[in-house]
């Protein structure tokens, strides 16, 4: 509510810094391609950079400025994603993509670009959707698909923490950790 958005609203979120590297530019055109077919869709962007006034600009000008959400950087992100209906990441490179774990851990289902170590993360069709990088046809098209099925949404969300879960959790995380050291101190010297 504090954002505006209603309950029967398709929220679509993306957190991270404004800059070129994110892909948000994309993202603006791929949403309004989608807002276009759905007029439930709502974007929240969450974070702030330098691309915040260019940005600004192209949702005006691709008429979604009423349906978009720039949120800045906030500290309640936690519960923002709580809100949300899936997550969206856009990015034209990206290393593992810290913030996909986090989303899939709040059971959103994920859009992402096949880049870096995205594909790692994201299990495409289970835990949701991998797209071309730069592509806003594709976008539109995940985020459509999604809009469209508040079962699938749930069905990805719920692989996605559980995957989180077991590949990313603080225990596995050690726990890998620990069997790198033991094999590099059994190699002989």
């Amino acid at each position: 509510e504090g954002l505006g958005v209603a309950p029967d609203d398709t929220l679509c979120v993306t957190v991270g810094r404004l800059v070129p590297v994110k892909g948000q530019s994309d993202l603006l055109e791929g949403f309004a391609a989608a807002r276009n077919q759905d007029g439930r869709l709502r974007l929240l962007l969450i974070g702030d950079g330098e691309l915040r006034p260019s940005l600004t600009r192209q949702s005006e000008e691709l008429g979604i400025a009423s349906s978009t959400i720039f949120a800045g950087w906030r500290d309640d992100v936690s519960e923002l994603l709580d809100a949300c209906d899936m997550f969206v990441l856009t990015s034209l490179n990206e290393g593992l993509g810290l913030v996909l774990i986090e989303a899939m851990a709040k059971r959103l289902p994920v859009i992402a670009t096949a880049v870096g170590g995205v594909p790692e993360v994201v299990d495409g069709d289970l835990t949701g959707t991998l797209v071309p990088s730069g592509d806003s046809t594709a976008i539109a098209n995940a985020i459509l698909h999604l809009g469209a099925s508040p079962r699938l949404r749930e069905s990805m969300g719920n692989r996605g923490y559980d995957r989180a879960h077991a590949l990313f959790s603080i225990d596995e995380t050690v726990k890998n950790t620990e069997n790198v050291y033991h094999d590099l101190l059994a190699r002989p010297r």
